[in-house]
C-alpha cells in the first residue's frame, strides 16, 4: 500500500480523535465518568482505551519495542488529556516517518518475553481500523448523555479541509 494513502488514513484517524476529544473536553465530570451500561462503558473508559491502544502502537512503530498498553493507562481526565497531548506529538512524529521504505519495513515489539514483527503498513491499518471500532462504541454513550456525536465522515467532512488545517 502506498505511503500517501496510509499517511492520509492516519491523518484522518488523528483528526477523528481530535474531534471527539474536543467535543467532550468541557463535559461535566459526572457525565464523563458515568457508565451508561456494563457493555457500553463510559466516555472516559472508551477514550482511555483508544489512547492507550494507539499510543502503544505508535511508540512501538517509533522504536520502543517494549511498549505495552499498561504503560499508557489513565486514572482520570487530567491524565487522559495529558496522554492526548503526548499522542498528538507522537502521531506527528510517526506521520513524518511514513514513507514507502518505512512502511515496507518490519516493526518489532516484545510482549511477555516473546518478540513479534509485522510490516509497518499492516500496523498502520490496524491502528486506524481498531480505533474506528472503538470510536463507534463511544457514539451510543454520547447519545445517552444527550450529545450529538461529531460528523467523522471521510469524504464530506475530512477530505474537504485544506491539508494545513489537519
Amino acid at each position: 500500500m502506498e505511503a500517501k494513502v496510509l499517511r492520509e488514513l492516519l491523518r484522518y484517524n488523528i483528526w477523528c480523535n481530535q474531534r471527539v476529544f474536543d467535543l467532550v473536553k468541557d463535559l461535566e465530570e459526572e457525565l464523563f465518568y458515568e457508565e451508561v451500561d456494563l457493555e457500553t462503558g463510559s466516555i472516559f473508559l472508551t477514550l482511555a482505551s483508544i489512547l492507550s491502544f494507539e499510543e502503544t502502537w505508535i511508540r512501538r512503530m517509533l522504536g520502543e519495542i517494549d511498549a505495552k498498553i499498561e504503560d499508557f493507562m489513565c486514572e482520570n481526565k487530567e491524565d487522559l488529556y495529558q496522554l492526548y497531548e503526548e499522542y498528538v506529538t507522537d502521531s506527528g512524529f510517526l506521520l513524518a516517518s511514513l514513507n514507502d521504505q518505512f512502511l515496507k519495513g518490519e516493526i518489532v515489539w516484545n510482549l511477555e518475553s516473546t518478540s513479534y514483527s509485522r510490516a509497518a503498513w499492516e500496523i498502520v491499518l490496524h491502528i486506524v481500523t481498531k480505533s474506528m471500532n472503538l470510536r463507534s462504541q463511544l457514539f451510543p454513550i454520547l447519545k445517552a448523555h444527550g450529545m450529538n456525536p461529531p460528523d467523522l465522515d471521510f469524504l464530506s467532512t475530512f477530505a474537504k479541509k485544506p491539508l494545513a488545517a489537519i
